[in-house]
Protein backbone atom coordinates (compact mmCIF):
# COMPACT_ATOMS: atom_id res chain seq x y z
CA UNK A 1 0.00 0.00 0.00
CA UNK A 2 1.29 3.48 -0.89
CA UNK A 3 2.11 5.83 1.91
CA UNK A 4 0.94 9.40 2.16
CA UNK A 5 4.43 10.68 1.39
CA UNK A 6 4.76 8.61 -1.77
CA UNK A 7 1.35 9.47 -3.24
CA UNK A 8 1.23 13.13 -2.20
CA UNK A 9 -2.44 12.69 -1.25
CA UNK A 10 -3.20 13.75 2.29
CA UNK A 11 -6.98 13.29 2.11
CA UNK A 12 -7.37 15.52 5.16
CA UNK A 13 -9.66 17.88 3.25
CA UNK A 14 -11.99 15.28 1.78
CA UNK A 15 -14.80 16.31 4.12
CA UNK A 16 -14.72 19.96 3.06
CA UNK A 17 -12.55 21.29 5.86
CA UNK A 18 -9.00 22.49 6.04
CA UNK A 19 -6.71 23.80 8.74
CA UNK A 20 -5.28 27.28 9.00
CA UNK A 21 -1.57 27.59 9.79
CA UNK A 22 -2.42 27.91 13.49
CA UNK A 23 -4.25 24.55 13.37
CA UNK A 24 -7.78 25.96 13.48
CA UNK A 25 -10.14 23.78 11.44
CA UNK A 26 -12.36 25.75 9.07
CA UNK A 27 -14.65 25.05 6.15
CA UNK A 28 -13.05 25.26 2.74
CA UNK A 29 -15.59 27.95 1.85
CA UNK A 30 -14.60 30.11 4.83
CA UNK A 31 -13.90 33.71 3.72
CA UNK A 32 -10.39 33.50 5.18
CA UNK A 33 -9.61 30.42 3.09
CA UNK A 34 -11.02 32.18 0.01
CA UNK A 35 -8.75 35.18 0.65
CA UNK A 36 -5.71 32.94 1.10
CA UNK A 37 -6.58 31.18 -2.15
CA UNK A 38 -6.94 34.45 -4.03
CA UNK A 39 -3.56 35.64 -2.74
CA UNK A 40 -2.03 32.32 -3.78
CA UNK A 41 -3.52 32.71 -7.26
CA UNK A 42 -2.17 36.27 -7.44
CA UNK A 43 1.29 35.03 -6.51
CA UNK A 44 1.09 32.31 -9.16
CA UNK A 45 0.03 34.82 -11.81
CA UNK A 46 2.99 37.06 -10.93
CA UNK A 47 5.34 34.07 -11.04
CA UNK A 48 4.02 33.20 -14.51
CA UNK A 49 4.57 36.80 -15.65
CA UNK A 50 8.20 36.62 -14.51
CA UNK A 51 8.62 33.29 -16.34
CA UNK A 52 7.14 34.78 -19.52
CA UNK A 53 9.55 37.69 -19.38
CA UNK A 54 12.50 35.34 -18.87
CA UNK A 55 11.33 33.18 -21.78
CA UNK A 56 11.42 36.31 -23.96
CA UNK A 57 14.98 37.11 -22.90
CA UNK A 58 13.91 39.94 -20.60
CA UNK A 59 15.08 40.07 -17.01
CA UNK A 60 11.99 40.45 -14.83
CA UNK A 61 12.03 43.51 -12.58
CA UNK A 62 13.35 42.42 -9.15
CA UNK A 63 10.12 43.85 -7.76
CA UNK A 64 8.23 40.83 -9.15
CA UNK A 65 10.21 38.52 -6.87
CA UNK A 66 9.58 40.83 -3.91
CA UNK A 67 5.85 40.84 -4.71
CA UNK A 68 5.80 37.03 -4.66
CA UNK A 69 7.48 37.08 -1.24
CA UNK A 70 5.03 39.71 0.05
CA UNK A 71 1.99 37.78 -1.14
CA UNK A 72 3.32 34.60 0.46
CA UNK A 73 3.82 36.46 3.75
CA UNK A 74 0.29 37.87 3.57
CA UNK A 75 -1.01 34.32 3.00
CA UNK A 76 0.84 33.25 6.15
CA UNK A 77 -0.66 36.18 8.06
CA UNK A 78 -4.18 35.22 7.01
CA UNK A 79 -3.49 31.61 7.98
CA UNK A 80 -2.43 32.70 11.45
CA UNK A 81 -4.93 35.32 12.63
CA UNK A 82 -3.29 38.01 14.73
CA UNK A 83 0.18 37.50 13.23
CA UNK A 84 1.82 40.36 11.33
CA UNK A 85 4.64 39.71 8.89
CA UNK A 86 4.24 42.54 6.38
CA UNK A 87 4.20 46.19 7.27
CA UNK A 88 3.43 49.42 5.51
CA UNK A 89 7.03 49.63 4.28
CA UNK A 90 6.05 47.17 1.53
CA UNK A 91 3.30 49.54 0.39
CA UNK A 92 5.93 52.28 0.32
CA UNK A 93 8.16 50.03 -1.82
CA UNK A 94 5.38 49.68 -4.39
CA UNK A 95 4.71 53.41 -4.32
CA UNK A 96 8.40 54.15 -4.83
CA UNK A 97 8.52 51.77 -7.78
CA UNK A 98 5.42 53.40 -9.25
CA UNK A 99 7.09 56.81 -9.02
CA UNK A 100 10.58 55.86 -10.20
CA UNK A 101 10.10 52.72 -12.30
CA UNK A 102 13.83 52.00 -12.06
CA UNK A 103 13.75 48.64 -13.77
CA UNK A 104 10.88 48.92 -16.22
CA UNK A 105 11.16 46.44 -19.09
CA UNK A 106 10.94 47.98 -22.56
CA UNK A 107 8.17 46.91 -24.92
CA UNK A 108 9.12 45.21 -28.13
CA UNK A 109 7.51 42.91 -30.68
CA UNK A 110 7.79 39.92 -28.32
CA UNK A 111 6.39 41.42 -25.10
CA UNK A 112 2.69 41.41 -26.00
CA UNK A 113 2.00 38.11 -24.25
CA UNK A 114 3.74 39.32 -21.09
CA UNK A 115 1.66 42.53 -21.25
CA UNK A 116 -1.51 40.46 -21.34
CA UNK A 117 -0.29 38.35 -18.41
CA UNK A 118 0.32 41.56 -16.44
CA UNK A 119 -3.33 42.41 -17.12
CA UNK A 120 -4.33 38.98 -15.82
CA UNK A 121 -2.19 39.66 -12.72
CA UNK A 122 -4.07 42.92 -12.22
CA UNK A 123 -7.46 41.23 -12.55
CA UNK A 124 -6.57 38.43 -10.14
CA UNK A 125 -5.09 40.95 -7.70
CA UNK A 126 -8.24 43.07 -7.82
CA UNK A 127 -10.36 39.99 -7.07
CA UNK A 128 -8.08 39.21 -4.11
CA UNK A 129 -8.55 42.76 -2.91
CA UNK A 130 -12.36 42.41 -3.03
CA UNK A 131 -12.15 39.10 -1.15
CA UNK A 132 -9.95 40.67 1.53
CA UNK A 133 -12.28 43.67 1.89
CA UNK A 134 -15.17 41.24 2.32
CA UNK A 135 -13.23 39.26 4.94
CA UNK A 136 -12.25 42.43 6.82
CA UNK A 137 -15.91 43.27 7.41
CA UNK A 138 -16.18 40.34 9.83
CA UNK A 139 -12.65 39.31 10.76
CA UNK A 140 -9.36 41.00 11.58
CA UNK A 141 -6.87 41.32 8.73
CA UNK A 142 -3.60 43.16 8.37
CA UNK A 143 -4.07 46.91 7.97
CA UNK A 144 -1.46 46.80 5.20
CA UNK A 145 -3.11 44.14 3.05
CA UNK A 146 -5.86 46.07 1.26
CA UNK A 147 -3.68 49.12 0.44
CA UNK A 148 -0.90 46.76 -0.70
CA UNK A 149 -3.23 44.97 -3.11
CA UNK A 150 -4.52 48.32 -4.36
CA UNK A 151 -0.98 49.51 -5.15
CA UNK A 152 -0.13 46.13 -6.66
CA UNK A 153 -3.02 46.57 -9.06
CA UNK A 154 -1.52 49.90 -10.11
CA UNK A 155 1.91 48.30 -10.60
CA UNK A 156 0.44 45.61 -12.84
CA UNK A 157 -1.49 48.16 -14.92
CA UNK A 158 1.62 50.24 -15.53
CA UNK A 159 3.70 47.16 -16.24
CA UNK A 160 1.10 45.96 -18.76
CA UNK A 161 1.10 49.35 -20.45
CA UNK A 162 4.91 49.42 -20.57
CA UNK A 163 5.09 45.93 -22.08
CA UNK A 164 2.40 46.55 -24.69
CA UNK A 165 3.88 46.91 -28.16
CA UNK A 166 2.78 50.18 -29.76
CA UNK A 167 1.31 48.39 -32.76
CA UNK A 168 -1.02 46.24 -30.66
CA UNK A 169 -4.50 45.68 -31.96
CA UNK A 170 -6.00 45.07 -28.54
CA UNK A 171 -8.22 47.57 -26.81
CA UNK A 172 -6.64 49.84 -24.20
CA UNK A 173 -7.16 48.44 -20.70
CA UNK A 174 -8.34 51.79 -19.35
CA UNK A 175 -11.23 52.47 -21.72
CA UNK A 176 -14.11 50.19 -22.63
CA UNK A 177 -15.08 49.53 -26.24
CA UNK A 178 -17.98 51.68 -27.31
CA UNK A 179 -20.52 50.82 -29.94
CA UNK A 180 -22.22 53.54 -32.02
Amino acid sequence: MATQASTGARRSGDMGTTALADGTAVSKNDPRVAAIGDLDESRSAVRFLAALLRSQGIAPPPLLHEIQQDLSAFEQELGTPGRTLVGRERIAALETWLQRRPDFPVANATTGLAAEQARVCRSVCRRAERTVVDLAQDQAVSAALTPYLNRLSDVMRLLADALSPSDTDSFPSSSPRRTP
